[in-house]
């Protein structure tokens, strides 16, 4: 018998110390843990742009002072960029009235310090994606009817590490705006849905991407869950602007970034428009076209996936979202680390639920997009700029570095390339995945699931 080979059940002895932290520890405990672990990350990290913005956002706006517009360093609050104009927000107005809102509260309090500043400013993003952990248990539960998955990818996802980055450390909310998004997939009724759905594009655009689908899917419920999704960002930034009577100049740059994008990303998009190859194609045609190109690609894919994916049902939900998420990142030019917390979220849920086997799938997503996330953010010196500025100036140096510098962006291309390839092996195996008839248990028995191992986090 060869020796490499591990005995008959050594697999599952080796999982015996996790099965049973598993069993130890109830939902809230990993909740309370989780909530700790990224508390305790909060305070004194921020990426040095996004963060930034923030900060700037919660101290200046108000009534009169609109969030589209340029803004000078806050007091005694900026950590980056203290001599240097930003540029706000390219969301709508809710996530900006949050800030504002939690800096007035900071504002009422006795005692002052940009440390509880930078503290409560993270408690939306942190809070947010406890909230999506939570909100994983209870999908996985309401799906499987096994405590024991569900408590599985609560637990992996209160300790996975690319989450807790990008929430705690960075300050990104696309956790919180995920929330929202999977919340309106557990609700029944469509005004429901459509409430809590639109309440997630409020947040920031992207689950826009979701609406063609449900509309050609769902039918009549699909037409009141996209009017109520619709109307809640609609209605909600004209209530904005007419209570703090904001102008609308500066306004279309918001527009012009959502429908455009940025240059870059971690995608093919950064060699389209690195200096390798942009002098060679032709800006007003080329780089026009292919900032819209997103809009078609993916109303095209929505619709197909409606009718692929016809079933009323969360399998086939998943599936079809996983395919409008992989077609936008593979058409807008500007994907970055944040954006790929949709995408692992749905693919953890499939991987978990349905589809074991993708289990290869998604630790490649997860390796290349933690790889580029570690190089892009110069091995997490760019997010400890509150704590030193030390820190930030080393990533500067290291970046204007006349071999550091060039190494660097190569290989953020190559990554995007990788990543690239990812995405469409991912969409290939979902496209040809079967319609959602089936349940989970007849599928396990049928292609042999259960003899695979555990779905991540089980």
């Amino acid at each position: 018998m060869n020796s490499s080979v591990p005995p008959a059940g050594a697999s599952i002895a080796a999982r015996r110390p996790w099965n049973r932290l598993l069993r130890r520890l109830n939902p809230a405990a990993w909740l309370l843990l989780g909530l700790a672990l990224r508390e305790v990350l909060s305070f004194w990290t921020g990426q040095q742009y996004d963060f930034e913005v923030w900060i700037r956002n919660a101290y200046w706006v108000g009534p009169g002072v609109t969030p589209y517009q340029v803004f000078l360093p806050a007091p005694h609050l900026s950590f980056a960029y203290l001599t240097v104009a930003l540029p706000s927000v390219g969301f709508l107005p809710l996530w900006t009235m949050i800030l504002v809102g939690i800096y007035h509260g900071y504002l009422a309090l006795p005692w002052s310090s940009r440390w509880l500043a930078y503290f409560l400013l993270k408690q939306p993003e942190v809070w947010g994606d406890v909230l999506l952990g939570y909100l994983l248990y209870r999908f996985v539960l309401r799906e499987s009817g096994r405590e024991d998955r569900a408590r599985g990818i609560l637990a992996f996802w209160m300790l996975f590490p690319y989450p807790i980055i990008i929430a705690a450390m960075w300050g990104q909310f696309d956790s919180l705006v995920t929330a929202f998004w999977i919340a309106a997939l557990l609700a029944e009724a469509a005004w429901v849905s459509g409430s809590l759905l639109g309440t997630s594009i409020f947040l920031k655009f992207l689950p826009l991407i979701a609406l063609p689908y449900h509309l050609v899917r769902d039918r009549g419920k699909g037409v009141v869950l996209v009017l109520v999704a619709c109307a809640i960002p609609i209605l909600g930034t004209a209530a904005f602007f007419l209570a703090f009577h904001w102008s609308l100049p500066g306004f279309e740059g918001l527009v012009n970034a959502q429908v455009h994008g940025n240059s870059g990303g971690m995608t093919y998009a950064s060699l389209l428009e690195s200096p390798y190859l942009s002098p060679y194609l032709e800006p007003t045609v080329f780089y026009t076209a292919f900032s819209y190109l997103w809009i078609p690609v993916v109303l095209g894919v929505g619709i197909w996936a409606a009718r692929r994916f016809s079933v009323r049902n969360a399998e086939a939900t998943v599936q079809a979202m996983l395919l409008i998420l992989i077609a936008y990142m593979l058409t807008r030019q500007d994907v970055y680390e944040q954006i790929v917390i949709y995408l692992l979220v749905f693919l953890l849920l499939d991987c978990v639920l349905w589809h074991p086997e993708r289990r290869r799938h998604l630790a490649w997503v997860t390796g290349v997009a933690t790889v580029y996330l570690l190089v892009n953010q110069d091995l997490l010196l760019q997010l400890l700029g509150p704590l030193t500025p030390a820190a930030l100036t080393l990533a500067d140096s290291a970046n204007g570095s006349p071999v550091l510098g060039p190494l660097r962006n190569v290989g953020l291309i190559v990554l995007g390339l990788i990543f690239t390839a990812v995405l469409l092996w991912l969409a290939w195996e979902v496209a040809r995945s079967p319609r959602g008839r089936r349940g989970m248990a007849l599928r396990a028995e049928e292609n042999g699931a259960a003899r695979r191992g555990p779905a991540p986090g089980s």
